[in-house]
């Protein structure tokens, strides 16, 4: 499957393709050209590896969570390891059941910055 390689491997992997002469009034014409241009830039941009943290976030979403939590709970948790609470927002689907999503917005800057090493240092 393409998903593995990289947009070089897949270009030159393709075919060329044979055509007389320019149509389209100035087109691309090479595969490369062609093949990138039909590509979304989120998805290339998705293939980039991520980026650290550097701005100072206020705003973090967790996923993954039991459907059974709150947003009290979430408020509880975030508030006593991290820091102060604008709002928590859980997202809840046609039937009304917990999508496992919540969005925390912190009152102070940097403190999603906070609550996402803490995460990652639990292994969350």
């Amino acid at each position: 499957m393409d998903i593995d390689k990289s947009l070089d491997e897949i270009i030159q992997a393709k075919p060329k393709l044979r055509r007389g002469g320019k149509r389209g009034g100035g087109a691309p014409t090479s595969a490369r050209a062609r093949y990138a241009s039909a590509v979304p830039k989120a998805a290339a941009q998705a293939a980039a590896p991520a980026k650290p943290l550097t701005a100072e976030a206020i705003k973090i979403i967790i996923s993954n969570l039991p459907q059974d939590v709150t947003e009290a709970a979430v408020r509880d948790l975030m508030q006593s390891t991290v820091g102060p609470v604008r709002t928590v927002q859980m997202s809840y689907n046609a039937t009304g059941k917990s999508t496992g999503v919540a969005t925390v917005v912190f009152k102070n800057r940097g403190d999603a910055n906070k609550a996402h090493a803490a995460c990652e240092s639990q292994g969350w």
